[in-house]
């Protein structure tokens, strides 16, 4: 069965990475915007306005700062990042999904809530050196209900200018 409409998410992969995979064991990511929907008839118009944010935003460095529990059990070790260099491309995110008629699933953990950061979970501890440069994001999408597969529809390098 075919997930909701829009059930997605944008991240920043730490590596290359394409394709589907198991959503119960994602690849080291950086989360940039946590799930939202959007309509499938304005999903077209979302690709064309994330194509814009793409042109106009160049490589955000950010430093890393720390490590730090989180989670429900505060059991998901995490690498902390600069929430600074992040907050107003997550922002120009949010308005973006807003703009072609799409609503945050849960908003415990955009805006103000946002706190940018690597999860090690399963066992996969990215190697991060003092700053990390976020130059692409991707879309992935929930698929194949049940199930808890995750495919990656689209990604985009930073390549403009703020």
């Amino acid at each position: 069965m075919k997930a909701e409409y829009g059930d997605q998410i944008i991240v920043h992969f730490l590596g290359d990475q394409s394709g589907k995979f198991d959503g119960d064991h994602w690849p080291p990511h950086v989360t940039l915007l946590p799930w939202f929907k959007v309509p499938d008839h304005r999903q077209d118009e979302l690709a064309d306005e994330l194509g814009i944010i793409a042109r106009r935003w160049q490589s955000i460095e950010v430093d890393v700062e720390g490590e730090a529990l989180f989670g429900r059990h505060e059991n998901v070790p995490v690498t902390l990042l600069g929430a600074n260099a992040l907050r107003a491309f997550h922002y120009n995110l949010i308005n973006t999904i807003k703009l072609v008629g799409g609503t945050l699933r849960d908003d415990s953990f955009a805006g103000a809530h946002y706190h940018p950061h690597i999860a090690h979970e399963y066992g996969q501890v990215a190697t991060i050196a003092k700053q990390l440069a976020i130059d692409d994001f991707s879309v992935v999408e929930r698929i194949d209900y049940p199930r808890a597969d995750r495919e990656i529809v689209s990604t985009y390098n930073l390549e403009g200018t703020k």
